[in-house]
């Protein structure tokens, strides 16, 4: 890649790969921003963050075909008054940048490849994008998923950096230097509006790059449930006798990799309406004003974070549940287990009824009707 030619200006190609690379790297920074500020329950975020894919898998794929077209097409010269430190930095920043163009999203095709979930990646929602054969099956996956996946966050940073510097380089070029660098590289359409720009734009580009938003590094990994496979299911005790009882209807909001617990959160919506109790007459109680009062209070709720792991695929959801506008700290214990595909969570918490004021005044006996409830969460999901 000598500077040595008598090229005055790069060509059309050169040109539109330039800005392709260039566009994209900037869209992959305000994805970032934008993503970053989302909460994980957004059902938008994990759309954002397929979108990231594929601009990462676009920038490698225009990184390759710029690099051939460089390696068989001559750059135009540095200007004649270029200092010979300039020459070397401009060199070493583009062999860099190009380095960073390739490294960056292939760390991103391993953090995805390591990944515990076997997400499928559609580019664009279109085109199928494989996973890099045999990562998923090492023994050591899990380590290499952490260690790349530092690694894509720090690099996000670096290329950053070394854009912001490629910019302001090429400002200075052209307003301070007065030299045609910036031009060779711009649109012709572009050429008059340039030159009439005079130093006093610098501040505001300068200033535009400034508010340009920081890249994310942070992984979203929501869970596609299945309810037809999944429930929440509750066991008690009427007169020395257990009963099984369910609620029907639910939604879970869980975004959640095992890899990475404390980033996890979980939300759940019950139907209080949908309880059953294993009995008509146990059923026709539930809704009622001493038990769940579920016309006041259609709902309950539950949400967790900072999940914590306990070893041997199990972790902890602390957490807050809420009945009949009742509001307790729960701890949710809960294990993991993948066949074909399809990932399983189960877990189960001991609760007492009279902490929600379920089963007031002539039902407050014990004896008749146990205090202790025992809550069973079975969740079918795949991580999207």
């Amino acid at each position: 890649m000598s500077s040595v030619s008598t090229v005055t200006a790069y060509n059309v190609v050169a040109k539109t790969l330039h800005w392709l690379i260039g566009l994209a790297i900037l869209g992959m920074l305000a994805l970032g921003w934008i993503m970053t500020d989302m909460p994980n329950t957004d059902p938008a975020k994990f759309s954002l963050f397929q979108l990231h894919k594929s601009i990462g898998v676009s920038i490698l794929l225009l990184a390759l075909v710029r690099i051939g077209w460089r390696l068989t097409h001559a750059a135009p010269a540095l200007p004649a008054t270029a200092k010979p430190w300039e020459i070397k930095l401009a060199h070493g920043t583009h062999y860099l940048l190009y380095a960073l163009m390739i490294i960056m999203p292939i760390t991103g095709w391993v953090v995805i490849s390591t990944s515990t979930f076997k997400l499928r990646t559609l580019l664009f929602n279109i085109v199928p994008w494989p996973a890099i054969p045999y990562l998923g099956d090492l023994e050591n996956k899990k380590e290499i998923h952490d260690l790349f996946g530092d690694a894509h966050g720090i690099i996000a940073y670096v290329i950053a950096a070394f854009v912001a510097l490629h910019a302001a380089a090429a400002l200075k070029h052209h307003f301070i230097n007065r030299d045609d660098i910036l031009l060779r590289m711009a649109p012709r359409f572009l050429h008059g509006l340039l030159k009439r720009l005079n130093g006093t734009a610098i501040a505001l580009l300068l200033s535009i790059g400034l508010l340009l938003p920081g890249p994310a590094h942070a992984a979203s990994h929501p869970w596609a449930v299945d309810y037809k496979h999944s429930g929440i299911t509750f066991t008690g005790t009427q007169s020395g006798e257990k009963f099984d009882g369910d609620f029907k209807k639910f939604t879970a909001n869980i975004d959640f990799d095992p890899n990475h617990p404390e980033n996890g959160y979980i939300t759940t919506l019950v139907d209080i309406t949908s309880a059953t109790a294993g009995s008509k007459e146990r059923d026709t109680y539930l809704p009622q004003f001493e038990w769940f009062n579920a016309a006041e209070f259609p709902q309950a709720k539950f949400t967790a974070a900072n999940i914590k792991s306990t070893g041997n695929d199990c972790f902890l959801a602390p957490g807050t549940l809420s009945i009949k506008g009742i509001s307790h700290a729960v701890d949710l214990p809960f294990c993991l287990r993948v066949v074909d595909g399809i990932t399983y969570a189960k877990g189960q918490v001991d609760l007492s009824r009279s902490d929600y004021n379920i089963g007031i005044n002539q039902w407050d006996d014990d004896e008749m009707v146990k205090k202790a409830v025992k809550v069973t969460i079975n969740i079918a999901a795949t991580p999207r």
